[in-house]
């Protein structure tokens, strides 16, 4: 019978164990310290048990043969030197970003490969249908060469409006809004066939670590701006085509999730992150544009903490 271990009491139990829990032959393998928060959970009753409890992490993974890390990044990087020491574990679900910088995501991603597991990043964005619609209509497009995509996210997040201290907002330990909410949309572009950062400003350690804009460029593709808004007055994502002065409209939303329901008092991203994790059955180690997404970070923190690299070309 599958075991997970799931290392992470908040995501990691309100998402992704409800996303797994539908398998009826999977069961789950827990550290004690974990508990307190899933009693603390009324919505997640139901799936107690399926739970075996184990004193610590080590022991939970050591009895698992796929492991979920929903963790901060700089602890995942941790525990995932750890990972791929156990012959026993087979699947890594990962949490975005990899790491808390671009430079050890690669050479993590590196290890992953050469480990021959199987690993997925948690970027839920391709599963919504906006994104399908986006990568429609950008293959549709007859004169990319005029044509140019503006991606806009703004919204207040959790610990600006409540004014928490948390490393959420630290790009050095893999917060801001390139490191934990653009890389989304750098995963999106990656996979979209974007390779080229043309120019970059903010969310990486120079400025504010809240807003980040930047512009893409990749072979056939048009241009593609993205604007990331964390502290913002009020929620919207928009995808807008503009092309010789004319702006159309592609996506309006208030929130990138605004089309996933919740079900059960679950949160509404578990339909998604089941469609997520069940990607780990296709056959495939990892998808090659990963590395394409950790390239493209690190060509936009490179030219954030530098705003002067920028290529020619760019208007």
């Amino acid at each position: 019978m599958p075991s997970i271990a799931i290392l992470g009491s908040g995501f990691g139990l309100y998402g992704y164990l409800p996303a797994l829990a539908s398998d009826s032959s999977v069961e789950f393998v827990l550290p004690l310290r974990s508990r307190a928060s899933l009693a603390a959970r009324a919505e997640l009753a139901p799936y107690v048990r399926k739970i075996h409890w184990a004193a610590d992490e080590r022991a939970a993974l050591q009895a698992a043969t796929t492991v979920v890390m929903a963790l901060r990044p700089e602890a995942q990087a941790s525990w995932l030197r750890y990972c791929l020491e156990l012959d026993t574990l087979q699947t890594l679900l990962l949490e975005k970003p990899l790491a808390p910088a671009p430079g050890l995501a690669q050479e993590l991603a590196s290890g992953l490969r050469a480990s021959g597991k199987t690993w997925r990043i948690g970027y839920l964005f391709r599963f919504m249908d906006w994104a399908a619609q986006l990568r429609e209509h950008v293959a549709g497009l007859t004169d990319r060469s005029t044509a140019h995509v503006d991606i806009r996210w703004e919204f207040l997040a959790h610990h600006y409006r409540h004014n928490v201290s948390t490393w959420k907002t630290d790009p050095a330990r893999g917060g801001g809004a390139l490191h934990f909410y653009g890389i989304h949309l750098v995963a999106l572009l990656a996979e979209a066939g974007y390779d080229t950062v043309v120019s970059s400003r903010g969310g990486a350690g120079n400025g504010d670590a809240a807003t980040w804009v930047a512009r893409f460029r990749g072979p056939a593709l048009p241009d593609c701006t993205v604007a990331v808004d964390s502290k913002a007055a009020s929620s919207r994502f928009s995808v807008v085509q503009r092309s010789s002065g004319n702006a159309t409209p592609v996506v309006e939303l208030a929130d990138p999730f605004e089309e996933a329901q919740a079900v059960a008092g679950l949160d509404r991203r578990v339909s998604a992150l089941a469609m997520h994790c069940m990607t780990a059955t296709d056959g495939q180690a990892a998808y090659g544009w990963y590395d394409v997404a950790i390239d493209l970070w690190r060509q936009a923190e490179g030219k954030s903490r530098h705003p002067a690299q920028t290529i020619s070309g760019e208007h």
